[in-house]
């Protein structure tokens, strides 16, 4: 057992389970670091998994204060080049597996996804992008991207009810042309 401030090198093991604070007590874990500029400062691995998780975060509190219970910052505002979170799938996901879920089991009335520009600027409102990457095959009328609006019909099955499709009518470098359909 250790207590208070620690400070270990080189590998650490734990077999078990891991209380950074304990019975109620204020606790964090601070992977402070002033060398370590090239490398990740925390890397979970978890390569022999089969059915569980790599990471679970839960609170279970009663408190109907608000309050944020994951946040991630870039805290610094000359790191303008730096991607906040990155996932990477580099499996096909099946039918009803996105590569991000976002996941609401209440009743609820309000967004389930915001985005969110909240600088004093008046031209830099939020923008949602839809790329299509690979550098390999572009041809005329690829497509480009969709949103689709699904809900359960009375069997209980999901359908599609409404489609936005994206295509490149023409990927000629300086005449690019692009199509929408609407799909109801």
């Amino acid at each position: 057992s250790v207590q208070g401030a620690s400070l270990f090198g080189g590998d650490v093991f734990v077999s078990g389970t891991l209380y950074p604070g304990a019975q109620g007590n204020l606790a964090s874990l601070d992977f402070g670091t002033t060398t370590n500029t090239t490398k990740n400062v925390v890397d979970l691995r978890a390569n022999s998994l089969s059915t569980g998780g790599i990471l679970s975060l839960v609170s279970d509190s009663p408190n109907i204060s608000a309050r944020t219970l994951v946040k991630v910052r870039n805290d610094n505002i000359a790191a303008v080049s730096t991607v906040v979170m990155h996932l990477i799938n580099d499996a096909v996901g099946g039918f009803d597996d996105p590569i991000l879920l976002i996941e609401s089991t209440a009743a609820e009335t309000h967004p389930v996804l915001e985005l969110k520009n909240s600088n004093a600027s008046t031209t830099a409102e939020p923008i949602l992008m839809l790329t299509r990457a690979d550098t390999s095959a572009e041809a005329d009328d690829m497509s480009l991207g969709q949103i689709q609006f699904r809900g359960v019909d009375s069997a209980n099955a999901n359908e599609y009810y409404c489609q936005i499709k994206t295509f490149a009518k023409d990927v000629t470098s300086g005449d690019e042309g692009g199509k929408m359909d609407f799909i109801c």
